[in-house]
């Protein structure tokens, strides 16, 4: 998600060594496996993204970046979206959820709400351990 020269950004170098010693021999290995990290984000955002009519959860998107040596999970909400007027403020801004987030939060069981980006990646980091490995013993 990016706007007027904000971007977010989670390092996630620490996660596995291992893991990416092995995707660095394959590089369509290793862009399978973002690929599926990217889905499973992209889910888990919208999860936690709050609700007023949908536009922002629904706007949520994500691809697959590659870099010199490695590729990148990137998962934002698009500038021309609906929901790009109040995407920051709703990730980074302190508010109370109304009534749809709030029913949301209790049907999806997990926190509905600011940092709906970033924590996304933060409460799934060993989950995208796992898929990236899955990925790698195939």
């Amino acid at each position: 998600m990016a706007a007027k020269g904000q971007t977010f950004r989670v390092n996630t170098r620490n996660l596995e060594a291992g893991i990416r010693k092995l995707l660095a021999r394959d590089a369509n290995l290793a862009k399978a496996a973002m690929q599926d990290v990217t889905q499973f984000l992209i889910l888990h955002a919208r999860k936690r993204a709050p609700k007023h009519e949908g536009h922002l959860a629904n706007s949520i998107s994500g691809q697959v970046m590659a870099y010199k040596k490695s590729w990148a999970a990137v998962v934002f909400v698009p500038v021309n979206s609906p929901a790009a007027a109040y995407a920051i403020p709703m990730h980074e801004n302190d508010y109370e959820l109304g009534a749809a987030s709030l029913d949301k939060q209790s049907k999806e069981g997990v926190v509905v709400g600011r940092r709906y980006l970033t924590r996304a990646i933060e409460e799934n980091s060993k989950k995208i351990v796992d898929i990236i490995g899955s990925k790698v013993k195939k």
